[in-house]
């Protein structure tokens, strides 16, 4: 009948008569949009425009495609109900919305790449392989310039430097070849001494001119006529850097103590009569002796007109024509949130620039036009600002394709942002930063950074950190969830930055309505919230004490497709919530102090709606409760520890200590903030944290001893043998790969809470078995010649256990060791066959490099044991053979593998099961 029927509709469009196809063209499009039109959200996207070419008759466009792909000649189909009045035009936005009714604009559900893709115009009607009514070949378009018809429907195609969107092409003259950008001898970047830089042309008649200030040249800028004598520009008058109406009295400007050091930014295009200009060619150069030792770090360039950046009425990094339009209208309260151009937000408020990232060693490592905003909350009232960098086809790539991370391992990135490091810009510039690396090791995402020098239009800008952007790009690169099926929220107040907050607010009034204590509602609650990810995030947020949250700096994300899925392939695909760390400044002494009863200011009422509704009432279940606190307990005994957190605080103040005084120069002293006018003011303020790091864990430990009115019992463990096993305590293992232990661990001594239950699990290494657990006690004997302060002590073992795993609670000090002895075999005897198929978790977990992965077999079995990262790419393949009925284990070594959250699968059989392990490096 499927056949049939398929047939019959096939021979019933034969039948139908051409009229109308012929007629419909292609007649103009755009690429890069950027100022010519706005679609009906005022947003600035590509177009397609169609065009009748019949004088009389109207067109039914039902059912024509378009597309930007040869192999999907349908990819986007034109509602029904569409027509096309005679000589009339018709413009389908190529916004990647898709929007399909007849009686509103329309728009595609792809873009168009600025460097070039085929657009075409299909219809069913015509012969299969043959559905083409019309095309426009690949071709590049520089911004807010057009393609079309010389004139409409006609054959001779050329470019507009004025498009014509809607309206007829012969209303601007039209423009042949877009030249070629010309070419830089020696290229841009560090140079030891003075030299002449080339420009020319490969291509004939043309001339260049070029810019010496950062903006794009035009047909009046001057015109090249032979080298171009580049020099150290140092000595020079400082320029951008002595604008003051970038802020206003809550944070106010002031200009660099000395002069700052400059290079000199080149930009040239190519024009010829009749022709399209030239894409502008960017080069930054920089004199100095040292070339690019000059700096520790990266150098990023970001050039513009300077009117992007600092005109009254468009300049996005002044306080501008929004902010006196406000004090007109009366507004006198200057406060970080006061009206200004900076703070205006969207599409209208991104300007182009151009963007370069030179390595360390000099090397040029992105080279790219992109679009900038500035970036932040109350932080855009400072001086130096954050910036964030958008990869766009309008811009000509739409990715930056570069492992802008060392230590991980992506090279996909549509966003970035040079961030200022938010209210400590005022302080160490890096309290963010290290506050963020000190937990990367924990149950949540944290923005990796790189520490960056910052030149403007070639002038320098200070020290900044690029980070990456919690947005629908961020989920979709690093755990493959489209935009389409992603709920991500922000604040307190869950505002939707991609799809909704419906099932949340749900969630949440049902955690604040229903007692949490009932075993039922628990389990409901743990099909919607990754619980150890909300524990882990709750406690670094609270230990750090981070005053500006959780009312705000608080996202968290869900992939949505109907339900809960616990054995999804990636675990982050289940449908659960899961939150995000980022803007963690107020913490660690910057808005508070060591002493903060955090875990206090996280129940009760909070500041705003629903910012504590989540943590009081979650806590009123007590598994949570008891999981929240020996979760803390294992993190204060290990990653919190004063040792630790010291080290971590050393190696990154020693990272930022040389080029801070050339950022504290440029900074100057505007007498507000108390920002650091020298070095030694720097370390004073790095000093804070070191204080932080000092007192904060005993105060955290009498802070939770005070929340639930309960003491403390120190547990002591040891093993027979270091060589022959060791041992994990609730979610951490007792050996050095684990952060915050030491190098030889024996006895290990940690702390926790009296009443909760800490679980002990012995780990035996290979070719070792767990025998028992041992009791230490030691007992006093009779004083000698009748001395109590002679008294002898005795040390004696007891059994406590012979599980390998087992619960310890205890109402005073306790100390147990683990006993191991040599096993001869790693398969269990025949009667000790496992009766399941089973993959448990490696350990140590994290590791560094090498991790033990076990695995139960019932039956032989044909067995594959594979490691993967989080986007699903293959990493190594561990197992690929059948195996016999036992327990089998295997290593693997990921020295050269970055850090980060892997996913290791075990396939036995039909048997499939995942599990996930953190590479520390």
């Amino acid at each position: 009948m499927y056949r049939f029927f398929s047939l019959w509709i096939f021979s019933y469009l034969w039948l139908l008569p051409n009229t109308g196809l012929s007629q419909v063209v292609l007649n103009e499009v755009q690429s890069s949009n950027n100022a010519t039109i706005t679609d009906e959200d005022g947003e600035y996207e590509d177009w397609i425009e169609l065009f009748n070419t019949s004088s009389t008759e109207i067109v039914d466009l039902s059912h024509f495609g378009l597309s930007d792909d040869y192999n999907q000649p349908f990819r986007w189909i034109i509602p029904g109900g569409t027509t096309l009045a005679p000589k009339e035009f018709l413009i389908v936005w190529a916004s990647g919305k898709n929007r399909r009714n007849p009686e509103q604009p329309l728009h595609t559900n792809f873009s168009i790449i600025r460097n070039g893709e085929e657009i075409l115009l299909t219809h069913p009607k015509l012969p299969p392989d043959e559905h083409l009514v019309d095309e426009i070949p690949s071709v590049a378009m520089p911004s807010d310039v057009s393609y079309g018809r010389a004139t409409d429907g006609s054959g001779e195609w050329v470019f507009f430097d004025q498009p014509t969107p809607g309206a007829s092409n012969t209303a601007t003259p039209g423009l042949g070849t877009l030249l070629d950008t010309p070419n830089a001898s020696p290229p841009g970047g560090f140079h030891t001494g003075p030299l002449f830089l080339e420009v020319d042309s490969e291509q004939e008649n043309v001339v260049i001119r070029y810019t010496l200030d950062g903006s794009e040249p035009t047909s009046h800028s001057p015109l090249y006529i032979g080298p171009i004598f580049i020099t150290n520009r140092s000595g020079e008058p400082n320029d951008l850097s002595e604008i003051m109406e970038i802020s206003h009295s809550y944070a106010p400007a002031a200009p660099p103590f000395e002069k700052v050091f400059k290079g000199t930014v080149v930009r040239a295009r190519a024009f010829r009569d009749g022709d399209l200009p030239s894409p502008a060619m960017t080069e930054t150069y920089f004199i100095d002796e040292l070339g690019h030792e000059r700096y520790s770090f990266p150098v990023v360039t970001l050039n513009t007109n300077r009117k992007h950046l600092f005109d009254h009425e468009k300049g996005i990094y002044v306080l501008g024509n929004v902010h006196e339009q406000w004090l007109n209208e009366g507004g006198d309260i200057l406060d970080g949130g006061a009206p200004a151009n900076y703070n205006r937000t969207g599409r209208e408020w991104e300007r182009p620039a151009h963007f370069t990232l030179f390595e360390k060693d000099g090397s040029k490592a992105i080279d790219q036009d992109i679009g900038i905003r500035i970036h932040g909350g109350w932080a855009r009232a400072f001086p130096q600002k954050s910036f964030r960098l958008y990869s766009r086809s309008d811009y000509g790539t739409n990715r930056f394709n570069y492992r802008v991370f060392p230590q991980l391992e992506l090279d996909d990135f549509n966003r970035l942002i040079l961030r200022n490091s938010g209210q400590d810009v005022t302080s160490t510039m890096f309290r963010d930063v290290y506050i963020q690396e000190s937990v990367k090791h924990m149950n949540f995402d944290i923005q990796h950074y790189r520490p960056v020098v910052v030149f403007l239009n070639g002038e320098y800008w200070g020290i900044y950190n690029i980070r990456q952007r919690y947005d629908r790009h961020y989920i979709e690169t690093h755990y493959g969830v489209h935009e389409d099926e992603l709920d991500l929220l922000t604040r307190s107040a869950a505002n939707a930055k991609e799809g909704s907050p419906s099932d949340y607010i749900e969630l949440r009034n049902f955690i604040d309505d229903e007692d949490m204590s009932i075993a039922d509602n628990y389990e409901y609650v743990k099909t919607q919230i990754d619980i150890e990810n909300f524990i882990d995030y709750f406690i670094a947020q609270i230990f750090a004490s981070n005053t500006d949250w959780p009312h705000n700096n608080i996202d968290f994300w869900r992939k949505n497709h109907g339900g809960y899925f616990p054995d999804s392939d990636i675990p982050e695909h289940d449908g659960r919530w899961r939150w995000l760390m980022f803007d963690t400044d107020f913490g660690f002494g910057w808005w508070s102090n060591a002493f903060d009863n955090t875990i206090r200011r996280v129940t009760g009422t909070g500041r705003y709606e629903g910012s504590n509704i989540l943590f009081d009432g979650l806590m009123d279940s007590q598994d949570i409760r008891h999981n929240f606190y020996n979760r803390f307990a294992d993190m204060l005994n290990t990653t919190f520890k004063t040792e630790r957190m010291a080290s971590l605080l050393d190696s990154l103040k020693a990272v930022y200590a040389p080029e801070i005084e050339e950022h504290i120069n440029r900074r100057g002293d505007a007498d507000k903030w108390n920002y650091p006018l020298n070095y030694n003011d720097w370390l004073s303020q790095v000093d804070v944290m070191y204080q932080f790091v000092e007192n904060r864990p005993g105060y955290q430990w009498q802070q939770l001893m005070n929340f639930d009115d309960r003491d403390t019992f120190a547990l002591i463990l040891d093993v027979s043998d270091s060589e022959h096993g060791h041992i994990m305590v609730n979610t951490i293992f007792i050996n050095p790969n684990t952060i915050g232990v030491n190098q030889d661990p024996w006895p290990w001594r940690g702390y926790y809470f009296k009443g909760i239950p800490v679980t002990l699990t012995a780990k035996p290494e290979p070719g070792y078995e767990f025998v028992r657990w041992l009791e230490r006690v030691t007992e006093d004997t009779d004083p000698i010649n009748d001395d109590p302060d002679k008294a002898l002590q005795c040390v004696k073992y007891f059994t406590f256990s012979t599980e390998p795993v087992i619960e310890v609670s205890s109402d005073k000090s306790i100390h147990l060791v683990a006993e191991y002895s040599i096993t001869t075999s790693l398969d269990p005897p025949p009667n000790n066959i496992p009766k399941k198929f089973e993959l448990t978790q490696n350990y140590p977990n994290p590791f560094n490099p090498l991790t033990v992965i076990r695995y139960d077999l019932p039956v032989s079995s044909e067995v594959h044991l594979e490691v993967f990262d989080l986007l699903g790419r293959p990493v190594a393949t561990l197992v690929a053979t059948h195996q016999e009925a036992g327990t089998h284990q295997t290593t693997w070594n990921a020295s050269g593998h970055a850090s980060g959250i892997y996913i290791y699968r075990l396939r036995a059989g039909d048997f499939v099961q995942i599990r996930r392990m953190t590479l520390i490096n």
